[in-house]
């Protein structure tokens, strides 16, 4: 018997263990796929107003050659397609971004070029052209997430997918990546799913084939000499163009695409065009593949008729603008309104200026030639007469005298421009949209000093009070300006019942008034034009974008506090007029930033923290950009910033980390006037934050500020 049940304990063991064997290598077998296509990433993810769950095998990116690692949101597959998260992936090529939680968009700068993702939108924008991608950018689990082939792209970045590895590749302009013979990229497939939401296979390969001959560069465009020449532009390339396409889009823009071309024009926006038809021309890179495509926009105020030809050495497109030939003109009434008709081969496109003393309406029409008479009699509700002339050989102005101020409204109808004139609210005024001046006539005794003024530039716009109701003196309403300095002008009674003139500006403002008894001229100028000296001060990030932050201090909160203080000591002196990005926790974009200093100061300076992985990293550094037209003796970014550094440094005793030159961000690379930007200290480095805290050492630091910029500004010259 005990030989017997030793038997059977014998068998059963070997049963058990061939049970477990099976189990083992069973498990081993499991196991082997997943080594193979590597880890499964399985989470909830939250996006469109919905939780999903999603579970895919993980997808890594490579950055010229580096892995990206420590991603605290993984790429994911949505919608079929691959989004990765915007800030590691465009930070690792060295690109700033930037995010605005009010218009819920990234803008990202990379090279001097500024592309614009809005959530949940398939239209990008690259130096303020479109393209569009197969899905949109949206926001996952509070991280912005890309598509990763088009955002990319865009900035002519190369994108390759490996299936083995499950590896997005990207590779900038300045870096080759390693390819199969005969392809850009491999191509490929992957899967995932999100429950509730989509599944399926994503590709990331390149589409199209490499072309046979290598990419030609669009190097520049070629402006007409003047005004009053030929109205011909040329796109110009380095060699042959094999092929390219021209065409109308919206009625007011025409689109050059550069087949197998690379954008190389240095300046993606000219504005100085010399033409009144062409009022911007903007370049970019169109799309990469499956074909390379260099987009060039012709922005257009006129609806001359165009052609597009190919220069003799097949090298040049040359778009030129047909002469508008104005054939017919009448005035008539239609009830309590004037009805001015102007006939052209095509409907005429026109600029209109309302001007004042006497009140006049302006219409000039570009590249156009007529045969009308000189003056024709009106006689009409408003209109007294009109007269026609030739300002130069391309432009018919038409000039409406006028009995009264009026408002205006314009209309095409089949080849006819028409101008419908009628009776304003307002009275007893005038604006003069050419010299940007309001007149009031002094009807009820007022004098300039009746005036009292509000410069609300961080609101858009500057406020004229009258110490009174005047409404039945002036009346109500609004004048539509749009003349580059005054959007419009709103005239309407405050609560308090006292008449005022709201001005809605284009730019910031400055006011000359003029009393001359009879009447008072306001003149709204560039500041530069009353003041000896201007500054704008900005105060970095700001809003949503809370910056770094360390020793529990956030960047935002401290550049705001400085730049008070600093503003409080230029306010106090008055010898430097000071204007300000933000003055409370709000948010301006990088390029308003740039832009608000570009049209009003001679001087920009913005006041950042740093912070460092390392708590030892410390001191204080100031970042500066050369500009192209910092020349001669004047004032430069990097004399400005060696000035700053040395007071900063003089001031608070931190450690001196020197100047440096940096051409990746955009409120240093968009400026045109001298800007540099204050690293102030390290919110991570203890010795920087205990003097980053006090109260007595941001006294210090704005006083070094506003004591730089005084002394530079004397120094140097600037206009």
């Amino acid at each position: 018997m005990v030989g017997q049940r030793k038997r059977k304990v014998s068998e059963s063991m070997k049963k058990r263990w061939k049970q477990w064997l099976f189990a083992l290598v069973f498990c081993l077998l499991m196991q082997w796929p997943m080594q193979a296509f590597g880890a499964m990433v399985d989470m909830q993810l939250f996006y469109d107003g919905a939780m999903h769950h999603y579970q895919a095998e993980e997808v890594h990116i490579t950055v010229n050659g580096e892995a990206l690692t420590g991603l605290d949101m993984p790429p994911v597959i949505v919608n079929d397609r691959t989004l990765v998260p915007v800030r590691a992936i465009f930070e690792k090529l060295g690109a700033e971004v930037v995010w605005n939680a009010t218009s819920q968009e990234v803008y990202i700068t990379l090279d001097n070029q500024l592309e614009v993702l809005k959530i949940d939108s398939k239209t990008g924008l690259i130096n303020g052209l479109e393209f569009t991608m197969d899905v949109p950018a949206k926001i996952i689990n509070d991280r912005t997430m890309i598509p990763a082939r088009a955002a990319l792209e865009a900035f002519s970045c190369t994108v390759g997918w490996d299936d083995a590895t499950r590896t997005v590749s990207v590779y900038d302009a300045d870096h080759k990546p390693q390819t199969p013979s005969g392809g850009e990229s491999a191509s490929g497939s992957g899967s995932g799913s999100t429950s509730g939401s989509t599944s399926g296979s994503t590709s990331q390969g390149a589409t199209g084939s490499v072309t046979a001959t290598s990419p030609i560069t669009v190097q520049s465009v070629t402006v007409p000499s003047s005004t009053t020449a030929k109205q011909s532009f040329s796109v110009n390339c380095s060699g042959t163009i094999e092929k390219y396409n021209c065409f109308l889009l919206d009625q007011n823009r025409i689109v050059v695409d550069v087949y197998n071309a690379n954008n190389g024009i240095a300046n993606a926006n000219i504005t100085n065009t010399n033409s009144a038809i062409v009022t911007s021309i903007r370049s970019a890179q169109n799309q990469t593949t499956p074909e390379r495509i260099a987009r060039v926009v012709f922005d257009i105020s006129s609806g001359a008729g165009y052609s597009a030809t190919l220069s003799a050495d097949k090298k040049s497109i040359v778009v030129s603008f047909e002469s508008n030939h104005v054939s017919g003109f009448s005035m008539t009434e239609s009830g309590n309104s004037d009805v001015i008709t102007i006939t052209g081969t095509s409907a005429p496109a026109a600029n209109i200026q309302m001007l004042g003393s006497p009140d006049r309406l302006v219409i000039d029409i570009p590249n156009a030639t007529n045969q009308l008479q000189s003056t024709y009699s009106g006689n009409l509700n408003y209109v007294e007469q009109a007269r026609v002339s030739m300002v130069d050989t391309t432009t018919t102005r038409i000039v409406l005298d006028l009995n009264r101020m009026v408002s205006y409204s314009t209309a095409t109808s089949g080849n006819s421009l028409v101008v419908t004139v009628n009776k304003s609210t307002l009275d007893h005024m005038s604006y003069d949209s050419q010299n940007h001046v309001l007149t009031l006539k002094n009807v009820d005794g007022i004098s300039a000093n009746s005036i009292s003024e509000s410069d609300q530039y961080l609101s858009g716009q500057y406020v004229l009070t009258l110490n009174g109701n005047y409404r039945s003196t002036y009346g109500y309403g609004t004048i539509a300006a749009g003349d580059g300095y005054v959007q419009s002008i709103v005239v309407e009674n405050d609560s308090n019942g006292n008449t005022r003139f709201v001005v809605k500006e284009s730019q910031i403002l400055a006011t000359k008034i003029k009393d001359n008894g009879s009447t008072i001229e306001i003149s709204f100028v560039n500041p530069k034009e009353v003041y000896d000296k201007v500054v704008v001060l900005d105060a970095g990030h700001g809003g949503s974008d809370p910056g770094t932050s360390g020793n529990g201090m956030t960047e935002k909160d401290v550049n705001l506090d400085i730049l008070l203080r600093t503003k409080a000591l230029f306010d106090a002196d008055g010898r430097i007029k000071v204007y300000v990005t933000r003055d409370s926790d709000t948010y301006p974009t990088n390029i308003s930033r740039a832009q608000m200093a570009n049209q009003s100061a001679d001087l920009f300076v913005s006041i950042h923290q740093n912070a460092a992985e390392n708590p030892a990293g410390n001191g204080i550094e100031v970042l500066y950009c050369n500009h192209a037209n910092e020349t001669g003796n004047k004032l430069t970014s990097k004399i400005a910033a060696q000035f700053m550094q040395n007071y900063m440094v003089s001031a608070t005793g931190l450690t001196d980390r020197g100047i440096d030159l940096r051409t990746d961000l955009i409120v240093l690379n968009q400026t045109t006037v001298p800007a540099i930007l204050i690293e102030c200290g390290f919110l991570t480095n203890s010795t920087d934050a205990a003097v980053l805290q006090s109260s007595a050492s941001r006294d210090k630091i704005a006083n070094a500020i506003y004591s730089a910029i005084t002394d530079m500004l004397n120094q140097y010259q600037y206009r």
